[in-house]
Formats: structure tokens, C-alpha cells, sequence
């Protein structure tokens, strides 16, 4: 009998079995049903009745239960959205009918998240807060739906306990606040604790331990309570629940046998004449349920086996008490609530100094001034205000909680704002000892926007980066009169008065909690009140709100929205009205006596030093004092500082050095010095090192050896000018790990800038190429020799380069396992060295040698390869003794190289000694960095004119290089040109995401602060045709597509892996796809398909979906798929099969690639889409017929592109389904030999 025949049996047979075992339970439940014509109407008569589980029915005893149909349930919820908000419990339900939906609307890549209908907001317990009422995702929720259900306390009386009161009032506030989300016509919902099962639950677990029936009873009947006393209705589910226990895995969650019924019932209530559940509780006995919840032990504490009570989920009360903040609640609001009237009849606030005295109103979020009225912004009033008037914090997180604020207000009217794109920013700088960032252009780009500046400083200050009262305030004003000076015309600037603490609610032993002391605290605060008298700049003072709000704060330091929107509508209040309404700012009345302060501030002792617990100040922080050195640590720095004066004063006989070369033979004092033999170094004080380094700025290019030097000068310049960093100063790094990290392009502002701003120049290199990076000796040589000819070409004509020759390494030093133990043999190494000195010979480039210098320091190295101040200083006295002369003529000369420029030879050499080309056992594999080919570019070819043309060809540095044409390859330059003219829309998976990445990354050369959110490169989600893209009524959706000039689709990674559904589906979901994206696109707009490009299954991680799922001969199919629904839908493609297919070195994980790589996918995309006369190129159009029936059958005659193959998920689901079936039917085991049996005889096939 052939195949096709007797699997056509099985399943005949199957089915026959299925309707058999079942027939049984449908007579009964006709029995049951038959008696009863009337539809059930309310909860009364839905309950009591029978749970078939095999039918996925609930039966009545006293009436019929309409059931919906598919297409019943898709016209219900359109009609009445419904929102669950709450536990895994409303969510089940909301799947279940979202599965019914993806069937009868033919979507079957809708989900909860994505539904327009039906929606879930996870907020597992009433200790995680309700998104913010500002959300935008709550608001557009809640402003949708017509039907919201809520549910809460599986969490509650579990891992999240606090106790049956807290519970009760945490449920009761926020079934309040959803109402107030909620659209007037729509219906809210409280679903009733449903029935659990803790002996199904695992053994162990905490839902075994602590779900006991006296603590669900209890619960059920708080909810039941909390649900009478705001007037909501519920559904009850309970009773179907308590007969579903072979339905339930763990004893908490559903199956669909359980699941079914309930959404029936919901759904009967939606769009049924269906009533709801009244609450049995009474509101007006609220008292007594509370102390009898109280006196219940219970419900108080958890059982054996539960996790200890220890207030860690944020319970609001002790052990379950609350009844006095219960009342001390009510008490607020009632006052808040006569407050408010009072205020009404007051005048209006006229400046900062005017709302203090007042009293903090926390259940409003309002600050109510004693003699007069602050005006209340509403969100609309505030944004509008935004919107005209930009806002920039600068300082410390005390600001940034306004800005915070400021930006959840501008999310109303746009989601995608961001702190890097809105009207509201924060500038970074935690104290005074942050680097000021005056000549930054971001800084200036910033100012010139903004509309009002606050500054908020002194957290830090007086904290882990105290320097004394007298160095904050020079510093702060300094700062501040900077600022100011930086201000556009009009544009306010402000001062933030220190606000109040409360170290005892710091964390115990943390820095906040013993440096925080209230005298140290009120002279830091004098000192900025003392900067805004000096400065004639106003202040914001926000400290009589503070001081109200000690029970609002988690740390002690920050707030929360009780204490910031007061804080924040001060700030609106100052800069929003106009004319002759706005609040002026506080000048504090206090003379600019800088010496008075200063002797007042001396008698107070607490301001003078860290106190018990601080870090001592050792200038670890750039403070330009030593008032607070621990004496130690003085006498420590104190003693080398003398050694070395001694040891350079036993050297003042010798003739200066005249030459590195010089320098040896030597050796190194403990005085953090070297002492060469015949010659000496001069030694540079610190106030000489700063005046060189002003005069000729020193750069270091290269690994973290050279930076090593960098940081050394830089903490010299520290003496100087405490707050430049290594981004402003006269000493910078510019880091390349190793020849493989790429130069920048000469055309980059920043590395033109650095190298002509620098007249010491050094280049080091060697340490990666010999260890991780490596790619062989003579790769390395030339790359190095093309980075010393780049920088020799953009240096000053008067300017030094040098190159640093390797160093001596210590590989027993590093970690047993470290690359750097078994990489760095100390043959490897002196080939390396050698490479850099024939580098040197071949470029006319000197050298700076420390190797005698690292060879004498091994017991000043912690890993065997970077050094502390008994080495870097000495190394860091040749490079000054190189610079820092004020006659050149007596400035070290640079160690020449001892070989000859004879490349051939040594490279010829190099290659065949084993220590240099091959790889140390526990090396990484040579090559996976990007290793470069041999390319002869002297060809004279044409211009590629199709995608096709590229192929063949190879991989060069990464690029691909066609053999028969020239493709263009694009600069970040052209890149911006193109996007600023056709803005770019990626939309699917991963694949197309990297493009869009590599795109931004060229627009971000252009524009540092943009985001992947509001750039001309944009990326949207999808990962498989399986996952919904947003309705087209959806703004998102519209506004991307219709703002995109070129848009690429790409799926097929997830298609045939885990959201595998066979080539067939995918072809029919992709073109229903591509076809929907034509339609929302603008006129003039291109749309492109990504082919699936090649994967390297081998190099994904072992185990991984990937490397068992992504066989070869099903990507082959699928690519076809692409290919088809290219050729049915006149659709282009980008195709770089070819180019990945060769570039196995170039992925981590088989399937995402090197950023190399994806630029020469870029390349063939905007060759086609912005082209110009020298590389406009087509795009790939497949050759073949729009056959589809054709096609699909002879994919489905493809077994491995219609099958899991091993180790992929199989058909377990569907037998775990049947094992619950078997556990209440024996007779159903038969249809288990029946599933085996088809699933055998097909893999056969």
C-alpha cells in the first residue's frame, strides 16, 4: 500500500478514536443541557454545575450557557476591546481568546501584545506600581477599551506578602485609579481569587508552601470587600476552578479545558445580557472585617516554608498593621481636600520666598503655601510650556529627578521623546569635581537651546568627593559664572538650593548615611546660597518642601512624586507665566563676604572632614588642596617625592642624556626613578611637566600601554586645573587595542583634530597583535606601517612622532587562565618587538625604548603587563626628557631603529619561525579577527551595473571585492548625503536590524546625539512573519512608513526555526506582508527584500536552536521562498549570499556578522537606492516564473523543510495536551499508539 494511503488511514483511524471516547461525555452533557431553554442570565444560575475537561465546557445545572462562536467572539471584542490588568490569572483568559481570534481573523501572528482587541498590562501585584497615569502605554490602553478586568493576589499573599490589610487598602487604590483611566462608557471589573490547587504545585516551591485554603479564603473576601466599597462589580470564576485540578500544571495556571469556559463566561458578560457579580461583602462593616483579618495569624505571617517577612516587596506597614496609617490616610485627604478649597480664595504667590511657610498636600502631589496661592500646572499647561520654553538640568540626580519628571509630562503628547531628542534635557556632572565641559559643543548646542537653566550641586560635594567647603564654593562659582556666560539672550538661569536629608533613611554603612551630617549639610548650603549672592544668579528653593516629605523618600537623598511634582511645579511656575505673572527666584539675604564665610565655616568641624566612615581624602577626587589628607598617606607621597629629590641631587654631576640609547645600561630606584649609568635624565617638577604640556600637547594612539602614560601626564595637569578629563586636556588617548581595531578615516574631524593639536606624539602597538588579535607577523607590520604613515601625514610639520618599542612582559604574573599567560612567550614577543623596529626603520620614525626600564619593574606589575608609579614614572621622565626642554637642541634624541629597511627578508624570516605564526596551546584560534587578504587594486575594471555582477569575488579587510567589476564602497559622509534625502525603514528581524545600526552608526559621525528613535535610520520589530506588524491605523506604523524613502523587509531566520510553520505559510504570510508595506508607503518611496543570506550553522553555540534547526537544505528552500515572493510581487532584492558565505571568520554565532561585513550589505543596498553616475547598480530580480501552486508542491515534497530536525521543539506540546486527556479517559491511549504510529510512518516518508 503506498505511503500517502496508509498515512490517510492513521489519521481516519485517529479521528474515529477521538470521536469515540468522546461520544460518552457529550451524551451527558446533553442530558444535561436538554432539560433547560433559557439562556443563563446572571452568576446565580451559572453556578453550581459540571467542568467537562474533555470538552472544555461548562455545564449549568439550572440553565444553558450560550457559547461563542469564533467568528461570535472576533465581533464581541471587536465591538467591546477588552483590557486585563494584573496577574498571569486575567492574562490566560486573555490568550485564550486571542487564540480564537488569530484563527477566525486568518492573523496567525497576532498576540497579547500586539491585539488591537483584546490587551494585557502585567502588573503582578498591588506591590508593583500601575504604570503611570502619564504612560503613554497606560493611556492608550485604558482610553481603548471598553471592557477592563482586574485581577490581583495571587502575588499578594505569596512572595509579595504584606498582610490581608495592606492588601485590602493597596486593592481598593487601585481599582480607584483605573476607574479614573477609564473611558465613562466603559465597564470595570474585579475578577474574584479564583480556586487553587497546591498539592499540584511543585514540590518545594513557595506557592505549595504558602497557598493554604485559610489564606485564599481570606484574600478572596478582602477583594470581595475592596470591590463592594468602590462600587465595582466582579466575575466570578471559582467554582470551575475548584473543579479543574487535572487542568492545572502547577496548581495556580490553566489549561485550555479550563480556560475556555471561563473566557466564555467573560465574554457572555461582554456581549451577552449577562449581569455581573454583586460582591456579597458589606462596605459599612469595612472596621470590623479589618479586626478580624487582624487577629487572624494566619493571614499575618507567612507559613513554614514561606519566605521570612522582611519588608523587602515594599510593604507600606509592619507585620500586616496599618490601621493608623489607614486613618492617618483618610485624615490627608479630607485635609488635603479643605486645603484646596482655602487656596482658592487666597492671591497668588509672587516669588520663591513668598510659598514658606506651607504645608505639603502628599495625596495631591501639591505644595499649599500659607499667605498665598501657588498656581497648580496642569500636564497640558506644562507641556505647551516645554514646548516654547526648553529646559536643560545640569548637575547632580537631585535636578535630574525635575527632568525626569519633565520628561514623563512630554511623553503625553509624544511617546518617543527621549532626553537625547526633547525640548527637556539633563546634563550629567554629579559635583564640582566632574570636568566642565566649556568647550564642548554639545554643551553649546544645549545652551543655545535652552529657555531656563538649573543647576543642582553639592550631594556629591560634601559626600565620597568632599574637598572642603572653601573648594566647593570656588569651584561651584566658577562653574556657574561660566554657564552664565554661555546663555542665549532672555534665557533664565538658576541655582537649586541644597534641599533637606535624612541620613538615619540612608542605607546602614553607606557613604550617604556617614557623610551626611546635618552641620557639614547647612554649610554646603551656605556655601551655594554664598555662590548665588557673588554671582547675582537667583535660586530655586525647594528646601521647606523637603523638609515635609522625610516619609517620601527610599534613601534618604531622593524623593518621590509626592515631593518632586511640587518641586517641579515651582520650576514651572518660575520660567512658564508671562509678563508680570511669573514667580521671581529666591536671592538669598547674605552679603558676598567670601572671607567672612570662610571663618565661620572654619569653627564648624563637621565641614572640615569626611567624618568616621568616609573615604578619607587622598586628592583621589582632583581636589586643589590637601586640607583633608589623611597624614599617612601625606607622609607616604611625602617620603618618594624626597627620595627622589636626593637620588636626582646624587645625579647633578653627570652630563644630561643626550639620547634614549643613552639611557642603558641603568637601573631602577625605589624612588620611582631611573638611574642611568653614565648619563642622566633630568627630572621635571610638576609645575614644569604642566607648562610643557600646555605648550606641546602630547596624544598616545594606540593600546593600553601607551595610555598608561597618558593618565600618568594627565594626573600632573590634575594639580593644575582639577577639572579637565582626558577628552579636554593637554594629554589625550586616542584608543586602537590593535592594528585590527580600524583608524579612523582621515576625513573624521576628531582624529584631524587630535593629531594637529599635538606636538608629542606617540603610537603603540604589539601587545593584542601578538595575543588576541593576531594575524600573523607580516599582517601586522604592514598594517602598523600603514598607521604610522597616516599619522606622520596629519601631524604638524615641528610636531615629534614616535613609536614605543614592546615592551618586556611578565607572563607568570597574569591570571592562570588570562590570554595573556598563554599567548605572550617571550619568543613571540621579541618577534613583535623586532616588527615595530623595522616599522621605525622603513618610515624614518624614531623610537622611545623602555624595555630596560619594564625589564627591572616585574614587582611593580600586578598582571605582567601594565605597571604602576615605580615604572610609568620613569618611563613617563623619557618621553618629557624627549619634549620638555626649553632648548630642543638639548631634548633626548629617539632611539633609531638597529635594523635596516629590508622588509623582504624579515618577513620572508618571520614566516618561518614557529613562535610567530603559530598559536600557543590556549590561544584563540588565529584569523577570527578580520585577518586581511592580499588585494591587487591596480585592475582596471567597470562599474558593477546589477547585484549579480559582484559575484564572483572575495573578501578584503572585510570588504567585498567583485572580480569582474568595481563596487562602490560607501563613507559615512556619503551615507548621511543619502539618508538626509531618503530617510531608511528597516522592518522584520535581526538581519535587517544590523543594517539599520550600521546606518545610524554613519549618521551619528554627523550627529552624536541622535537615536535609533528619531534618526533618519529606523528599525521596526518583527522578528518572524508569525508576530504582527501594527494595524495600519496604528500612528507608529503610518508615521515610519510614510516618513521612509527606502524600506528593506527581511525574514526567514525565525521562520524556519522556533516560529517554524512550513515554507508554504511563510511564503503566504510574507507576500500578504510585503503587499501591506507597499500600500502604507509614500509615492517615489523603494522597497527592497533582504535574501536570506547565508548561515554558518557550525558556529552557533552547541545546543542552540540554530545550530540544530538552521540545516542547509531548509534554508535552501526558504530562500527560494524570498526569492518567489520577490519574482510575485515585482519586489527587488539585496543579496549577499555570496559575500556571507565567505565569511565564516566574521560571525560569532552562524549567523549575524562583523559590522565589515554588513557594510558591504549596506553598499549593495544604496548603490541601488541613492545612486549616482559612477554606482548606480540593480537590484537582484530572481528568474523564475510566479508558479506558486508549482512551488508549494514541490516544497512540500522538500521532508527537511517540513519537519523539526533533531533537537528542534517537536509535537511534545501536543502529547502533553493528550497526557491530561489520557489521565481522566484510559481509553484514550490507543490514540497515543495512533499519534507514535502517523509520527513514525511520516519521518519514514
Amino acid at each position: 500500500m503506498p505511503d500517502n494511503q496508509q498515512n490517510r488511514l492513521i489519521i481516519l483511524g485517529m479521528v474515529f478514536l477521538y470521536a469515540l471516547y468522546n461520544l460518552s461525555d457529550n451524551i451527558h452533557v446533553e442530558k444535561i443541557l436538554r432539560p433547560h431553554s433559557s439562556r443563563c442570565v446572571n452568576y446565580i444560575e451559572v453556578y453550581p454545575g459540571k467542568l467537562f475537561i474533555s470538552n472544555s465546557t461548562w455545564a449549568p445545572r439550572k440553565c444553558i450557557l450560550k457559547s461563542f462562536t469564533n467568528e461570535e467572539t472576533a465581533r464581541c471584542t471587536g465591538f467591546v476591546p477588552l483590557l486585563t490588568i494584573g496577574d498571569a490569572i486575567s492574562e490566560q483568559i486573555s490568550r485564550q481568546i486571542v487564540d480564537v481570534l488569530r484563527v477566525e481573523t486568518k492573523q496567525p501572528y497576532i498576540t497579547i501584545a500586539n491585539a488591537s482587541t483584546v490587551r494585557h498590562m502585567e502588573v503582578i501585584s498591588t506591590r508593583v506600581p500601575l504604570p503611570n497615569a502619564t504612560d503613554p502605554q497606560t493611556k492608550f490602553l485604558t482610553q481603548k477599551a471598553k471592557f477592563i478586568m482586574i485581577s490581583s493576589g495571587l502575588w499578594d499573599f505569596g512572595v509579595h506578602f504584606c498582610g490581608v490589610r495592606s492588601y485590602y487598602e493597596a486593592i481598593i487604590e487601585r481599582i480607584k485609579e483605573i476607574k479614573s483611566l477609564a473611558l465613562p462608557d466603559a465597564t470595570v471589573a474585579v475578577m474574584n481569587l479564583q480556586y487553587f490547587h497546591p498539592e499540584n504545585c511543585h514540590e518545594g516551591t513557595w506557592c505549595r508552601s504558602c497557598v493554604t485554603p485559610e489564606r485564599i479564603s481570606v484574600y478572596r473576601e478582602a477583594l470581595q470587600l475592596a470591590a463592594a466599597c468602590t462600587k465595582t462589580k466582579m466575575l466570578d470564576m471559582t467554582p470551575i476552578t475548584k473543579q479543574g485540578k487535572l487542568a492545572t500544571h502547577d496548581g495556580v495556571h490553566y489549561s485550555p479545558e479550563v480556560l475556555i469556559p471561563e473566557s466564555t463566561i467573560l465574554l457572555n458578560t461582554m456581549c451577552g445580557k449577562f449581569a455581573l457579580w454583586d460582591p456579597p461583602a458589606d462596605c459599612s462593616s469595612e472596621e470590623d472585617y479589618l479586626d478580624k483579618w487582624d487577629a487572624n495569624i494566619a493571614v499575618r505571617t507567612f507559613p513554614d516554608g514561606c519566605p521570612d517577612y522582611t519588608n523587602k516587596h515594599g510593604c507600606p506597614n509592619d507585620n500586616g498593621k496599618a490601621a493608623a496609617k489607614y486613618h492617618k490616610r483618610k485624615q490627608q485627604e479630607a485635609e488635603a481636600e479643605e486645603e484646596a478649597r482655602q487656596m482658592e480664595f487666597k492671591e497668588p504667590c509672587t516669588s520663591n520666598a513668598d510659598i514658606f511657610p506651607g504645608k505639603l498636600l502628599p495625596t495631591r502631589h501639591q505644595w499649599s503655601p500659607t499667605d498665598c496661592r501657588l498656581r497648580r500646572y496642569t500636564t497640558k499647561e506644562a507641556v505647551q510650556c516645554l514646548k516654547e520654553r526648553p529646559f536643560l538640568s545640569i548637575g547632580d540626580s537631585l535636578g535630574e529627578q525635575v527632568f525626569w519628571h519633565f520628561m514623563d509630562l512630554m511623553k503625553t503628547v509624544d511617546p518617543y521623546s527621549t532626553r537625547y531628542n526633547g525640548t527637556v534635557r539633563h546634563l550629567v556632572e554629579r559635583s564640582t569635581r566632574f570636568p566642565f565641559p566649556v568647550f564642548d559643543s554639545h554643551l553649546k548646542f544645549l545652551m543655545n537651546k535652552a529657555h531656563m537653566v538649573a543647576i543642582s550641586s553639592g550631594l556629591w560635594d560634601f559626600g565620597i568627593h568632599f574637598c572642603g567647603p572653601m573648594a566647593f564654593y570656588r569651584a561651584l562659582k566658577e562653574r556657574v559664572l561660566k554657564y552664565r556666560s554661555l546663555l542665549k539672550k532672555g534665557a533664565i538661569i538658576a541655582l537649586h538650593n541644597i534641599h533637606d536629608f535624612f541620613p538615619m533613611r540612608c542605607e546602614a554603612g553607606s557613604w550617604c548615611r556617614q557623610c551626611n551630617s546635618k552641620e557639614k549639610i547647612a554649610v554646603f548650603r551656605e556655601a551655594v546660597q554664598l555662590v548665588s549672592a557673588c554671582t547675582g544668579v537667583g535660586m530655586i528653593d525647594t528646601f521647606g518642601i523637603t523638609e515635609q516629605g522625610e516619609q517620601y523618600t527610599f534613601d534618604g537623598t531622593h524623593y518621590f512624586r509626592e515631593v518632586v511634582e511640587p518641586k517641579a511645579n515651582l520650576v514651572l511656575n518660575i520660567m512658564c507665566a508671562k509678563g508680570d505673572e511669573g514667580l521671581e527666584l529666591w536671592y538669598p539675604d547674605l552679603p558676598c563676604d567670601e572671607r567672612a564665610a570662610s571663618l565661620r565655616w572654619a569653627n564648624v568641624a563637621e565641614a572640615h572632614t569626611a567624618g568616621e566612615g568616609c573615604p578619607e581624602d587622598a586628592n583621589q577626587f582632583g581636589c586643589p588642596n590637601d586640607e583633608g589628607d589623611s597624614l599617612e598617606k601625606y607622609e607616604i607621597r611625602n617620603s618618594v617625592i624626597k627620595a627622589r629629590d636626593q637620588v636626582f641631587a646624587t645625579q647633578r654631576n653627570k652630563p644630561l642624556c643626550k639620547s634614549n640609547a643613552e639611557i642603558y645600561p641603568g637601573h631602577l630606584s625605589d624612588a620611582e626613578s631611573w638611574i642611568a649609568d653614565s648619563c642622566r635624565l633630568r627630572h621635571f617638577k610638576t609645575s614644569e611637566i604642566v607648562s610643557c604640556l600646555y605648550e606641546r600637547p602630547f596624544l598616545s594612539i594606540g593600546d593600553s600601554i601607551g595610555e598608561q602614560l597618558m593618565m600618568f601626564l594627565l594626573s600632573k595637569i590634575h594639580t593644575a586645573e582639577p577639572t579637565v578629563s582626558r577628552y579636554n586636556s593637554k594629554s589625550r588617548h586616542l584608543v586602537l587595542q590593535s592594528t585590527r581595531d580600524q583608524f579612523p578615516k582621515v576625513t573624521n574631524d576628531h582624529i584631524k583634530y587630535l593629531v594637529n593639536d599635538a606636538m608629542m606624539i606617540v603610537i603603540s602597538a604589539g601587545m593584542w597583535d601578538f595575543g588576541v588579535h593576531s594575524c600573523g607577523p607580516t599582517v601586522f607590520y604592514e598594517a602598523l606601517k600603514e598607521r604610522v604613515l597616516k599619522v606622520k601625514s596629519l601631524k604638524q610639520q615641528n610636531a615629534k612622532l614616535a613609536i614605543l618599542n614592546v615592551q618586556a612582559f611578565f607572563p607568570d604574573k597574569c591570571d592562570h587562565d588570562e590570554w595573556c599567560r598563554t599567548c605572550n612567550q617571550i619568543p613571540r614577543v621579541k618577534v613583535y618587538r623586532q616588527i615595530v623596529q623595522l616599522v621605525a626603520a622603513c618610515t624614518g620614525v624614531g623610537m622611545i625604548d623602555h624595555f630596560g626600564i619594564t625589564m627591572g619593574g616585574v614587582k611593580y606589575s600586578s598582571d605582567g603587563v601594565h605597571w604602576g608609579n615605580g615604572v610609568i614614572a620613569p618611563k613617563a621622565d623619557v618621553i618629557l626628557n624627549a619634549m620638555c626642554h626649553e632648548d630642543d637642541s638639548e631634548n633626548l634624541k629617539l632611539w633609531e631603529s638597529p635594523l635596516q629597511c629590508e622588509e623582504d627578508r624579515y618577513l620572508a624570516q618571520w614566516e618561518q619561525m614557529p613562535e610567530a605564526t603559530e598559536w600557543p596551546e590556549g590561544c584563540p584560534n588565529d584569523n577570527q579577527y578580520g585577518c586581511p587578504e592580499k588585494i591587487d587594486e591596480t585592475a582596471n575594471l567597470p562599474a558593477c551595473q546589477k547585484n549579480t555582477d559582484i559575484y564572483p569575488g572575495k573578501l578584503v579587510r572585510g570588504k567585498w571585492v567583485p572580480d569582474n567589476c568595481v563596487m562602490k564602497h560607501w563613507q559615512n559622509k556619503e551615507i548621511v548625503k543619502c539618508l538626509t534625502a531618503k530617510p531608511y525603514l528597516s522592518i522584520g528581524d535581526s538581519l535587517g536590524d544590523q543594517i539599520q545600526l550600521h546606518l545610524l552608526a554613519a549618521l551619528h559621525s554627523d550627529d552624536p546625539g541622535l537615536s535609533r528613535y528619531d534618526s533618519d535610520s529606523r528599525q521596526l520589530d518583527a522578528h518572524s512573519t508569525r508576530i504582527a506588524l501594527p494595524d495600519t491605523k496604528e500612528d507608529h506604523m503610518h508615521y515610519l512608513a510614510n516618513e521612509a524613502m527606502i524600506v528593506t523587509i527581511s525574514y526567514g531566520l525565525w521562520d524556519f526555526g522556533i516560529h517554524f510553520c512550513s515554507p508554504a505559510v511563510f511564503y503566504d504570510s510574507l507576500k500578504e506582508r510585503v503587499e501591506y508595506v507597499k500600500s502604507l508607503m509614500q509615492p517615489g518611496a523603494r522597497l527592497a527584500l533582504l535574501n536570506l543570506h547565508y548561515f554558518h550553522p557550525d558556529r552557533c553555540e552547541q545546543g542552540e536552536w540554530c545550530n540544530t534547526c538552521s540545516v542547509i537544505p531548509k534554508i535552501e528552500v526558504f530562500r527560494e521562498v524570498i526569492q518567489l515572493v520577490s519574482v510575485c510581487t515585482g519586489v527587488g532584492m539585496v543579496d549577499a549570499y555570496g559575500i556571507t558565505k565567505q565569511a565564516k571568520m566574521y560571525t560569532s554565532d552562524g549567523v549575524h556578522f562583523d559590522p565589515t561585513i554588513i557594510g558591504s550589505k549596506v553598499d549593495i543596498l544604496l548603490n541601488a537606492m541613492c545612486p549616482d553616475e559612477s554606482s548606480a547598480m540593480e537590484l537582484f530580480h530572481p528568474q523564475m516564473d510566479c508558479d506558486e501552486n508549482f512551488y508549494k508542491l514541490r516544497w512540500a515534497d522538500e521532508p527537511l523543510a517540513n519537519t523539526w530536525s533533531e533537537g528542534c521543539p517537536s509535537t511534545l506540546f501536543f502529547r502533553k495536551r493528550l497526557r491530561l486527556h489520557k489521565r481522566e479517559h484510559p481509553q484514550i491511549r490507543f490514540l497515543f499508539f495512533a499519534l507514535a504510529a502517523f509520527e513514525w510512518q511520516h519521518a519514514i516518508h
